[in-house]
């Protein structure tokens, strides 16, 4: 009989480190899962600060081709104006003339490759955008999977309380039912 009840409460302390050690691990999921939720916000928040940027570069690479377009068209005119201001006066200073012209045929085609370069990168980022906005769409769900997740470590909180209880109510009952068992055969060992 003391051998029953030594190993109850032996079976009760056992029972209670086990539920202590599984409420810690708990516990530390609870605090992985808090800080993963910031991580995440976080990442959604830079996520959508770098599609905020892709837009403005976009946008800017758009109007910067555009500009180029009309300096270009400036750059042209001044052209048909050195020729005008040629046919007016042939003799004139020629050298000057010719400096502009082989100064507005530089700059236009210097224009015309950045335009390029500018065209090119404005489309880059186009084709990169839903790629971007995909990405930026499964990193907003990440902190509410993560919230879910939380609440539901969060409703089981009380399990561990009610499951050692359960394990203790369920040792007791178990030598209790032992121990009269063994009593039963005691009397009925002694009554023959």
């Amino acid at each position: 009989m003391v051998l029953t009840l030594a190993a109850a409460v032996v079976a009760w302390l056992a029972v209670g480190d086990a539920v202590d050690g599984s409420a810690a691990n708990h516990r530390a999921a609870a605090a992985s899962l808090a800080q993963g939720i910031a991580i995440a916000q976080a990442a959604d928040s830079l996520a959508d600060q770098m599609q905020n940027a892709v837009n403005a570069l976009v946008v800017g690479t758009g109007s910067a081709s555009e500009a180029m377009t009309h300096v270009i068209e400036i750059s042209q005119n001044v052209e048909k104006l050195r020729v005008i201001v040629e046919g007016l006066d042939p003799d004139g200073s020629n050298d000057t003339l010719v400096a502009i012209q082989t100064g507005l045929g530089e700059a236009q085609a210097s224009l015309l490759e950045t335009q390029g370069g500018v065209d090119e990168t404005q489309q880059g980022l186009v084709a990169t955008q839903p790629a971007i906005q995909s990405a930026i769409t499964a990193l907003e769900a990440i902190p509410d999977q993560l919230r879910s997740a939380q609440a539901d470590l969060t409703g089981s909180d009380g399990a561990f309380d009610n499951q050692l209880g359960l394990w203790r109510t369920a040792i007791v009952l178990g030598a209790i039912t032992l121990l009269l068992g063994l009593f039963v055969v005691d009397r009925l060992a002694r009554s023959r």
